[in-house]
């Protein structure tokens, strides 16, 4: 995954990628911050047992303290060949790269 919109993702740094954030990717938005957390394409699948519970609500922080620190959300993705395969998601990042766009431009963290 290289951009979405023109908008460029490059690997989160270590800090960022494990806990308290757990974002794989993020992006750069008039100041702000958006995260990807990348999953295998098991996710989308039935078999999503894994990812459910405590695993799921910990994540859910994670991407909500993110915002509060960074500005922009954070998504849970499945990539196929680099891409997002879902298209609502795919959608709803742009929706958020808009949001960012549009804001007063932000400090960059």
């Amino acid at each position: 995954m290289n951009s979405i919109e023109g908008v460029e993702f490059t690997d989160a740094p270590s800090e960022i990628e494990s806990s308290p954030y757990c974002v794989d990717k993020w992006a750069l938005v008039n100041g702000y911050r958006i995260g990807i957390q990348v999953k295998p394409s098991s996710y989308s699948s039935s078999n999503v047992s894994v990812y459910v519970g405590g695993g799921m609500s910990g994540l859910k922080r994670g991407h909500k303290k993110f915002q509060a620190d960074y500005g922009g959300k954070a998504f849970i993705v499945v990539l196929e060949n680099g891409e997002v395969i879902n298209s609502n998601k795919r959608q709803m990042v742009i929706d958020e790269i808009r949001r960012l766009q549009n804001l007063p431009k932000g400090t960059e963290r």
